[in-house]
């Protein structure tokens, strides 16, 4: 049974997407402050700088494109989280993609209701298989808790290295 502050799920409307994005980057900036920690200011500046506007356009991106594949929490008239999910793979394997919680929001099992509805819609569809990715830091454990507790299980464990060649820390970085 959903927490009495949990709200409630529904369909995408195309005057949510705004807040969608908003809470996208809100979400991920504490993410992005222990990213930063561990990448250093230089890297992270030329890797990830401007990845607010990114994440932003990601998520616009596929609101527009794939409304059908976007659940919204709504609580009291305010959106307050979303998720976004499709089918990959010639129809075996769901994905789960962007998702968030605004984090006045967060530890009240909205994430929770909304990767449990985006399943029950995957499985409706007739995939095999559902994967989602997400990080092993500090910043992710709370998804990570979530998702295994949704019956997950890790099948990989991956990392990000770099090395250092040369040039300016300080140079704006090109896309």
């Amino acid at each position: 049974m959903p927490e009495p502050n949990a709200g409630r799920l529904r369909g995408l409307r195309q005057e949510d997407v705004a807040a969608c994005c908003a809470i996208a980057v809100r979400a991920w900036t504490p993410i992005h402050d222990i990213l930063r920690k561990d990448y250093g200011e230089g890297l992270y500046r030329m890797a990830l700088g401007g990845w607010e506007a990114c994440k932003a356009a990601e998520v616009e991106d596929f609101c527009r494109r794939y409304p059908d594949n976007v659940v919204v929490s709504e609580l009291r008239g305010e959106v307050v989280g979303f998720a976004t999910f499709h089918v990959h793979a010639g129809g075996v394997i769901g994905v789960l993609g962007n998702n968030a919680v605004a984090p006045e929001h967060q530890g009240k099992g909205i994430g929770a209701r909304q990767i449990s509805h985006a399943v029950e819609e995957l499985t409706r569809r007739g995939v095999r298989y559902i994967e989602v990715i997400t990080g092993l830091d500090q910043g992710h454990a709370p998804a990570l808790a979530m998702y295994e507790k949704l019956g997950f299980v890790q099948r990989r464990r991956t990392t990000l290295l770099y090395k250092e060649v040369g040039g300016d820390p300080t140079r704006t970085p090109r896309r």
